[in-house]
């Protein structure tokens, strides 16, 4: 503090001296007389904001005009704060949150959300990963610029066939895309449906559906009775010597689903499949006969086994046994003599034998 004179009397001086810390510039420096007014203004520069005016360590005022009366010399700091920006951005497959501009070592928190289908892959500065966490919290040290990226989900379809048929379309798909799976029946099969567990999720056997999730479809099938004729051939001869009595040649001929055959050609002689309540030993069961020879017959008792005659004029007839198996019809042929003869063995060979399941 300085003593000057003027007309009148002594006149006190002081001194006001202003400085600026980085970040800007401070101005309204000078020598004033005790008790004046006195204005210093701090400026801030690009990317700061003013703090403060200080005297030592003591905030005497945030503002950056400051106006105040000269009572002693005072030395005064103008501070300031850098302040950073955040901007975000998203990739495809969502939104994200958080561009802002904030102090320099603040806490800032950005915030992405993955739309329907997509799920978050992380926040990238550049093409470098900081951070998994859809909501990512950092101290701010610097400009920063995130995109928020996300990735869409893939889900299996896995498709099965039950006996039946087959089925084809699982893959590994885009979540909301549209696949379509495709059933094929088997011959003498129908489509049921296709199932995810036991729940029917379609009549149809080409089902387009769109992908939400792992599923895993099973097509299933119906065995329907065939219609028409099954024609068939296989080797069928019995050895060059007598047949042991009571014995025979087995021949095996596949049944379609399992179903018995309305009647059964062999070799072009037709067995009908009847009912023939007449016969005291299958009363109400069922029979295959030659209608050409009379009521000789397959017959198919409740045990699913059949008896098959074959009379011819001559006198000694042709006896097939035939026995459901699973899925086979299994033939027996025996050679019986005629009435009132002694046992007289034939030697049948057919090769191959020719057979027809008519349905």
């Amino acid at each position: 503090m300085g003593v000057g004179f003027k007309r009148g009397g002594m006149v006190s001086y002081v001194t006001v001296s202003v400085s600026a810390q980085t970040g800007g510039t401070a101005s309204g420096s000078g020598r004033f007389m005790k008790g004046r007014t006195v204005t210093v203004v701090a400026v801030p520069g690009s990317s700061y904001i003013f703090s403060g005016w200080y005297n030592g360590n003591t905030l005497v005022s945030t503002a950056a005009t400051y106006t105040f009366v000269l009572t002693k010399d005072i030395s005064l700091q103008a501070r300031f704060i850098a302040q950073y920006t955040v901007s975000v951005s998203a990739g495809a497959g969502g939104t994200a949150f958080g561009s802002k501009t904030a102090n320099v070592g603040s806490s800032v928190t950005v915030t992405a959300s993955p739309s329907t289908y997509y799920t978050f892959d992380g926040w990238y500065e550049g093409n470098t990963k900081v951070s998994s966490s859809a909501s990512y919290t950092f101290t701010l040290t610097r400009n920063v610029t995130l995109q928020a990226r996300f990735r869409i989900i893939q889900y299996t379809v896995s498709v099965s066939a039950a006996d039946g048929g087959t089925a084809s379309g699982g893959s590994a798909v885009n979540a909301g895309s549209s696949i379509t799976v495709t059933a094929t029946p088997a011959a003498y099969h129908n489509f049921d449906g296709w199932y995810v567990g036991g729940t029917k999720v379609s009549g149809s056997s080409t089902y387009t559906f769109t992908v939400t999730g792992n599923i895993s479809l099973t097509a299933k099938f119906i065995a329907v009775r065939p219609s028409g004729g099954v024609s068939g051939q296989g080797e069928f001869c019995v050895p060059l010597y007598a047949p042991i009595p009571n014995e025979g040649v087995h021949f095996y001929i596949p049944l379609i689903n399992g179903y018995a055959p309305n009647s059964v050609t062999i070799h072009g002689t037709t067995y009908c499949k009847t009912q023939y309540p007449a016969n005291p030993d299958a009363t109400g069961g069922y029979y295959m006969h030659n209608p050409d020879f009379g009521p000789e017959s397959i017959t198919i008792p409740t045990d699913n086994s059949l008896v098959l005659w074959n009379r011819t004029p001559a006198a000694t007839a042709h006896k097939f046994r035939a026995i459901i198996e699973g899925e086979y019809l299994r033939l027996t042929l025996k050679d019986y003599p005629g009435a009132g003869d002694s046992y007289n063995p034939k030697i049948v060979c057919f090769a191959p034998l020719v057979y027809t399941l008519n349905y």
